[in-house]
């Protein structure tokens, strides 16, 4: 990705935190933007346990800023941050 299209979103990483799951999360979304994923692919992808309630947790600050969307059961990357 080239760097003036990354401002956004490196700015929220700091915000949010870079090694927590939530910054995981948003930081996986933009570097394969274009590709959707469940949330139960996101969960093993960015290692958050099924039986934990980790990635409600994780989500929450990214749809409460409107950096993911959810469309038809996937999560992708808000478009306008990129």
């Amino acid at each position: 990705s080239s760097d003036k299209s990354t401002g956004a979103v490196d700015m929220w990483l700091d915000k949010i935190g870079r090694g927590n799951s939530a910054g995981k999360i948003l930081a996986l979304l933009r570097d394969r933007n274009g590709v959707k994923y469940t949330e139960h692919q996101l969960r093993t992808l960015v290692g958050i346990s099924a039986k934990s309630s980790g990635f409600a947790t994780a989500i929450r600050p990214l749809k409460r800023n409107n950096l993911v969307q959810e469309q038809n059961g996937y999560v992708i990357i808000n478009p306008e941050i990129l």
